[in-house]
């Protein structure tokens, strides 16, 4: 199995274990004299089963993130755990960025002339420029990391 279908995996059991913990939910309680309408115990059991198929699923992604060299030729070398923690940090780092472009750029209401004036206290088209740089490299290492995706296989013991 490639690492790219495990992901995919991973993500459908995830669903699966949120709607049936809804199932669940939603028969915890009936009306005096009524049976629920799936059985609670049945419906913890495939939730348990369910999860330890993903628990494996996870140690063998992680796994494989942990051993597998995103470019190996490269220098430095990055594995792909590193890739994937480089990854969030730029969207961290784009995300507070767009966020103070955004407060910055909002329209201040002023009701009379005794008002408070307010000033922007960088300059926004540079804060974008960084904006639109991060986005830019995100994607690119997103790219790279989603083929090595399609092209590794999955680390199993």
């Amino acid at each position: 199995m490639k690492l790219a279908e495990a992901l995919i995996e991973r993500k459908g059991l995830q669903k699966k274990i949120e709607r049936l913990s809804e199932r669940l939910v939603n028969n915890a309680k009936t009306q005096e004299g009524e049976v629920p309408s799936e059985n609670p115990l049945e419906l913890i059991k495939e939730i348990n089963g369910t999860n330890e198929v993903l628990t494996t699923l996870i140690i063998g992604i992680n796994k494989t993130n942990a051993l597998v060299y995103l470019n190996p030729a490269q220098v430095p070398m990055m594995t792909l755990a590193d890739a994937l923690a480089r990854r969030d940090g730029i969207a961290k780092k784009r995300i507070v960025l767009a966020k103070f472009a955004e407060a910055a750029t909002e329209p201040v209401r002023a009701y009379g002339r005794l008002e408070v004036k307010y000033v922007r206290t960088m300059n926004i088209p540079d804060i974008q420029k960084q904006i639109d740089a991060l986005a830019a490299e995100y994607n690119s290492l997103d790219a790279k990391i989603q083929g090595k995706n399609w092209e590794i296989d999955l680390v199993v013991d």
